[in-house]
């Protein structure tokens, strides 16, 4: 076998190196290779290298990050888990920043509630008396805006009262009661139909809240005036929607006197509400 001079190994190996494409050898990753199995740890521990993903948002539950402004339905930003995350109030929650007084949140926003709902209970007669209370109870926010109710034949002077928390134990105190107005000469439709009270209100109502309302001729007499239904239970639910319950109250002889229960009154509330 011929044995090459050591001049000839030398010159091949020069020419090989020559052959290869220096411009795209990269240091780094002959180095990535040689650490390539520890690298993506080494990246974690590291706290901010690329191999190691994006650091935490933020570190201890709880803490204030991010957003820090509060407002009624969206609060300030906390920590849970790494990351930063908003704190929105539930939809529907009773809040305040908004134009009108009766608001909620929604998606965040603190917004106006203006749609107009009329609530109507069935009409019977048979039963009449000078007056009635009854309770309505606000599942959500409301303004109560004003109410039909069962006349019989006639021409009546009516008044409206009202009182936050509901009638029971003051049906008799007039002192406990706030007057929204009275209305002269309101010529009832005739039984089996409601009548418009032409008297305006405006009783905001919270979620939960109670109200007790009183309506009433201002004439003391032996014949019937408002027309109503017999009841169940005195505080039952005699009628309701999504946002108002209409309670089962009393026929109240005028004024604030004698009380006869339990019994249904019989109209229509008529209240602007939240989607």
């Amino acid at each position: 076998m011929r044995v090459l001079p050591n001049r000839w190994i030398v010159f091949s190996l020069l020419v090989a190196s020559c052959a290869f494409d220096w411009d795209s050898f990269d240091p780094r990753l002959a180095e990535e290779e040689t650490t390539g199995q520890g690298g993506e740890g080494a990246g974690a521990s590291g706290g901010g290298s690329s191999m190691g993903g994006a650091p935490p948002e933020c570190t201890s539950d709880g803490e204030p990050c991010g957003d820090a402004t509060a407002g009624d339905c969206d609060l300030a930003d906390s920590c849970l888990g790494g990351s930063c995350v908003a704190n929105l109030v539930r939809d529907g929650a009773t809040c305040s920043a908004c134009a009108s007084s009766l608001c909620q949140c929604g998606a965040g926003h603190c917004e106006d509630c203006n749609v107009d709902v009329d609530l109507a209970t069935q009409l019977t007669t048979g039963l009449g008396q000078d007056g009635f209370m009854f309770d309505l109870v606000a599942t959500s926010p409301v303004r109560i805006r004003g109410f039909d109710t069962h006349l019989a034949l006639g021409r009546y002077e009516i008044a409206i009262y009202y009182r936050v928390g509901g009638y029971a134990g003051f049906d008799m105190d007039m002192t406990a009661w706030t007057l929204v107005g009275t209305a002269a000469g309101v010529m009832s439709n005739g039984p089996n139909m409601t009548t418009p009270i032409p008297i305006a209100i405006d009783v905001v109502m919270a979620a939960g809240e109670t109200v007790g309302f009183y309506m009433t001729s201002t004439v003391t007499s032996t014949a019937d005036q408002l027309l109503y239904s017999v009841g169940t239970i005195e505080g039952a639910v005699h009628t309701s929607d999504d946002h108002v319950q209409i309670l089962e109250g009393i026929a109240k002889k005028y004024p604030f006197a004698d009380a006869f229960t339990p019994r249904a009154w019989n109209g229509i509330v008529h209240y602007t509400g939240c989607e």
